[in-house]
């Protein structure tokens, strides 16, 4: 029975992990690939896990015993896991439109009622478990057979990401999700004693993995994707993320991680800008192109006679393979000429490697909508790709807005941006139309219409659209003026780093313009506050919550959220750190988590082994987390590979993992009703995880930035430990 017992936890890690990056990556796809709604939906997650950790300790069973509690938990587990996308897509497909920036409101509420239900029967198997082997067991065991299994929880965490990772990550989800039902499924014959839920369980797990196996689980996700994209095509799973084509009429539409990213055919758009851009360098020859040239862009920029390479960056090979094969039989030829030279990877990291020299850099990107495009509008990716540039070179950035109306949202968001790039470069020209392009040059650029016009007439390039007056209008409109009075009212405006992403912010809060003028407001309001202050209430707060545990035993649920807080704090930190320095590399930034569920359990198996003295031993842990804040920092600023953040991974999480089984023996060994409180640490991590998650991805990261989220926590911990002691 203790075998059963422990591979039951094993496997609750192991589908709990699987189970949640599979579901999570599904709500970045409907939600336009946001951070904001990864980090939300995350805390909504590990808030559903601590209500149902907490109830289930609550739970007197009558009819049914623990057993067949646990045996019934399972099976629900196993219905909710495919039942979770189906609904994913549901309300996606009935409250938004393909491709459509979704309302933040919206978004989040849909989210919470989809996750909580799930992730409270989910996580409620731990207490529920652990309940029933306190009942079997001795009282002086509890302890230690808690720790145990949040030991054996924590493998089966670290075991499935790993699997996930290399396995799993371009399989169909009802695919995986079958799978993981048939798992549960058997796990729950095997546990209950009710002969119903014996059997029923053995035929049902026989059923799902045979779905899981059979083409039932591919047409399940087509049909279900069509609920989302009426018009689908096809759909592609790739290791950075969902790839779906649908088709209007003669024309393909592409999409990646819920983003609309382009049609088959844009000539019309491709000449507008090209054209127009090239127009301000006398003999351009070397270009490098990051982001959207497969749908016009490279085309056009062939038609230059004096063009001798294009190095033309897109991150994802499996995305361009994919829409090239719905592409013109001239555009797919235009990708394959010699001058045109396709590099799959992450422009960052190119732009920090590479030693060419180039006469235009020109980022093609969206706004900055998310972290990881975020990258691309910072002062230190501006100044990486201001080495690149020949000495009369040219750097393109765009931004989408509404010309004609700019709200005090996007006047903050264009501000940003023109202040940042004035920060690198001592010339910045900005024409405001279709979109608003930024120019910026080491030397004066050339805005003379007559001279720009007659520039373009010299080339004798066969344009559909593109007309030498198209210069005149964009070079003379009244915009323009406009525009640069916008920007010198906002002189005072955050400049956007790679750790501290105040355009990332704006846009945010742009964003919402579209729905709600208030929470916009609400949103850019945020940045006025005296964040010193707030954090200095936020420390007093805490300080008046410790003096009412006057002990150690009424200190631990305390040390344990605050312990889960730190170690989501941290993992969105370096998740979003690696991002910004190294590149999103999906596959090595899963194995970052991966590192810290090892390193959990490392800590938990060293700490298990050894609770003598468990107080005194939390205290030692609790000083070494207040160092481990500045020793991250320096760390993290001269981080010139992946391999420190590997580090900083498994120290914290060898802290973490250890403060758990040395908090449960404190707690438990003091309370004479053990067997029913198993659940209650193992909520207040994960309440304390929520928060963490929450407020890092949403406000603490955009709002005071990196370094200060760090100190902040190092604040907090330090107070934490002036009680301990």
């Amino acid at each position: 029975m203790d075998k059963l017992f422990f591979l039951s936890f094993f496997i609750h890690g192991l589908v709990s992990i699987i189970a949640q990056v599979t579901i999570l990556r599904e709500l970045m796809a409907a939600f336009y690939g946001n951070e904001l709604f990864m980090g939300g939906s995350l805390g909504f997650w590990l808030l559903g896990a601590g209500g149902g950790s907490y109830l289930a300790h609550k739970v007197s069973p009558k009819k049914l015993g623990l057993k067949d509690l646990l045996g019934l938990n399972l099976i629900l587990v196993a219905f909710f896991l495919p039942t979770e996308i189906i609904l994913i897509r549901f309300f996606k497909g009935k409250f938004f439109l393909p491709g459509e920036v979704p309302n933040f409101l919206i978004g989040f509420v849909f989210t919470f009622l989809i996750l909580l239900p799930f992730c409270a029967i989910l996580d409620a198997f731990f207490t529920l478990a652990t309940r029933f082997w306190a009942d079997r067991k001795k009282q002086k065991h509890t302890p230690k057979l808690v720790s145990q299994a949040y030991l054996w929880e924590t493998i089966g965490l670290a075991v499935g990401g790993v699997a996930f990772n290399f396995l799993l990550i371009k399989f169909v989800e009802f695919k995986v999700l079958f799978f993981l039902s048939a798992v549960n499924l058997f796990l729950a014959a095997k546990m209950g004693q009710n002969r119903a839920l014996k059997w029923g369980g053995v035929v049902a797990s026989g059923l799902a993995f045979l779905t899981a196996l059979s083409p039932l689980s591919s047409i399940l996700n087509t049909q279900t994707l069509r609920l989302t994209y009426p018009e689908l095509v096809e759909s592609v799973n790739s290791k950075y993320g969902k790839i779906i084509v649908t088709r209007s009429g003669q024309q393909y539409n592409f999409f990646e991680s819920g983003s609309f990213t382009g049609a088959n055919q844009n000539i019309e758009a491709s000449e507008y800008l090209i054209h127009f851009l090239l127009s301000f360098h006398q003999n351009p020859k070397r270009i490098l192109l990051i982001g959207g040239g497969f749908n016009g862009v490279v085309s056009e920029l062939l038609k230059y006679k004096t063009l001798e390479k294009i190095d033309y960056l897109e991150l994802d090979p499996l995305f361009l393979k994919t829409v090239t094969k719905y592409l013109s039989p001239k555009l797919k030829s235009d990708l394959k000429k010699p001058e045109v030279n396709i590099l799959y990877l992450d422009g960052r990291a190119f732009l920090k490697t590479v030693s060419e020299r180039y006469d235009f850099i020109i980022l093609n990107l969206p706004n900055p909508s998310t972290a990881l495009l975020n990258r691309f509008y910072t002062q230190e990716c501006l100044g990486e790709a201001t080495k690149l540039l020949e000495d009369d070179g040219i750097l393109v950035t765009t931004l989408d807005l509404p010309i004609d109306y700019l709200s005090r949202e996007a006047e903050g968001l264009a501000s940003s941006l023109y202040w940042t790039l004035k920060k690198v470069f001592p010339f910045v020209e900005v024409f405001p139309e279709e979109k608003a392009l930024f120019l910026s040059s080491k030397k004066t650029i050339l805005t003379n219409d007559r001279l720009l016009k007659e520039r373009f007439r010299k080339r004798n390039i066969t344009t559909n659209f593109f007309t030498s007056e198209h210069i005149s209008y964009r070079t003379k409109s009244d915009h323009i003026p406009r525009f640069k009075a916008i920007f010198q009212q906002n002189q005072d405006i955050k400049i956007n780093f790679d750790f501290f992403p105040t355009a990332y912010f704006y846009q945010i809060a742009f964003w919402q313009t579209q729905f709600s003028f208030l929470l916009a407001k609400i949103l850019k309001g945020l940045t006025q506050v005296n964040w010193y202050l707030a954090a200095a209430f936020a420390w007093v707060s805490f300080f008046f919550l410790l003096r009412r545990a006057k002990t150690t035993f009424s200190l631990t649920p305390i040390l344990v959220g605050m312990a889960g807080l730190t170690l989501m704090v941290f993992e969105t930190l370096t998740i979003f750190a690696f991002q910004a320095t190294l590149g999103f590399l999906f596959a090595k930034v899963s194995l970052i988590f991966t590192a810290f569920l090892f390193s959990m359990g490392i800590g938990n198996l060293w700490a298990t082994s050894s609770l003598s003295q468990a107080s005194k031993k939390l205290k030692t842990i609790m000083l070494l987390m207040i160092f481990y804040c500045p020793f991250y920092l320096s760390i993290l600023d001269k981080a010139p590979t992946e391999f420190p953040f590997y580090i900083l991974a498994l120290i914290l999480g060898s802290l973490v993992g250890a403060i758990f089984p040395l908090a449960n023996q404190v707690f438990l060994e003091k309370d004479k009703k053990a067997g029913l409180k198993t659940g209650v640490l193992y909520s207040a991590d994960l309440f304390g995880a929520f928060f963490g998650a929450t407020l890092t991805s949403i406000f603490l990261i955009p709002i005071i930035g990196v370094h200060q989220t760090v100190y902040l926590i190092m604040a907090i911990n330090l107070l934490l430990f002036l009680f301990l002691i």
